[in-house]
């Protein structure tokens, strides 16, 4: 129930924020209509291209912990559950445009999100005070295609703008590393969520200050909302003291298939995947971003 309604709490927030997005873009789109008319753009000055660099700050978070049971585990030394937030973390962006008009234009842009990792220690775990530690971490990376729609004021120096845009998530991961230790061995994991293409919006709201004729530098507020659902967790390293086992798991204990829906009473063959329902990380988040961009 509390997944359940953190889900329609993340979905209700991203409606609020493109609201709020198609609103300011209504604005710019009027304001410009009602101003001075101004020549066309020159052909040559049509193609642009853009390089930038900024920092997410996570809208939802992804629990990965659900260890609430004191009685079920009564010798943590620390109970505490931990929000790992997918959507936060530094961005890097190229991107080229096209202007049709002087303020009406198209762009593509490439964006590499590199998600910080969160980590969580657990002492004397399953264990009856013995010393036994369990260290997990996660973390997130995503590369972002996102055609946009752009609107620009086309002002002479200090030039608002906004954008509006479909955001394609490619190769998206989620990385996770356990590490067990007790008295007898020390024993790691290392694993990750794969599959399937998430898909979402962007919306960016700017200002560009011209430096000359081509060369301008510009700072954004982007907003992101993008919800990967993987479709398959693989294991890639298992270690015990050091030494490498993963050959000797099956593939029912190497890898997990996300489904919506599944039979628990059928018994999954060791030559096959296991199954899970599906799960998913919030990567939604607001940027805030500079850079610069050329004028051709």
């Amino acid at each position: 129930m509390i997944v359940i309604l953190h889900l329609q709490y993340c979905k209700v927030l991203n409606l609020l924020i493109m609201k709020k997005f198609h609103l300011f873009i209504f604005l710019i789109f009027l304001l410009r209509l009602t101003g001075k008319a101004q020549d066309e753009i020159n052909l040559r000055d049509r193609f642009y291209t853009r390089i930038g660099v900024g920092y997410g700050i996570g809208l939802c978070n992804y629990d990965p912990c659900d260890d609430y049971d004191e009685d079920y585990y009564p010798t943590y030394d620390d109970l505490r559950s931990i929000n790992f937030v997918p959507g936060r973390g530094f961005d890097a962006d190229v991107g080229a445009g096209y202007m049709f008009t002087r303020n009406i234009g198209a762009e593509l842009d490439v964006n590499s999100f590199f998600g910080l990792p969160i980590k969580l220690t657990k002492n004397n775990y399953y264990s009856e005070g013995a010393g036994q530690t369990l260290t997990e971490q996660y973390s997130g990376t995503l590369l972002q295609l996102t055609p946009s729609f752009v609107l620009d004021l086309g002002l002479d120096k200090v030039d608002p703008y906004a954008r509006f845009g479909l955001s394609i998530g490619v190769f998206p991961q989620i990385l996770y590393k356990e590490t067990d230790v007790s008295v007898t061995a020390t024993t790691s994991y290392v694993g990750k969520y794969m599959g399937n293409v998430p898909l979402g919006y962007s919306a960016a709201a700017g200002v560009k200050y011209k430096l000359d004729n081509h060369f301008s530098l510009f700072g954004e507020f982007d907003c992101n909302g993008l919800n990967y659902s993987p479709t398959k967790y693989k294991l890639t390293k298992y270690t015990v003291n050091g030494m490498d086992e993963l050959s000797t798991l099956s593939t029912r204990d190497k890898e997990i298939d996300f489904v919506k829906s599944y039979d628990a009473s059928q018994t999954i063959s060791s030559d096959s995947p296991n199954k899970q329902l599906r799960q998913s990380f919030p990567f939604s988040n607001f940027e805030i971003n500079i850079g610069a961009q050329y004028r051709f």
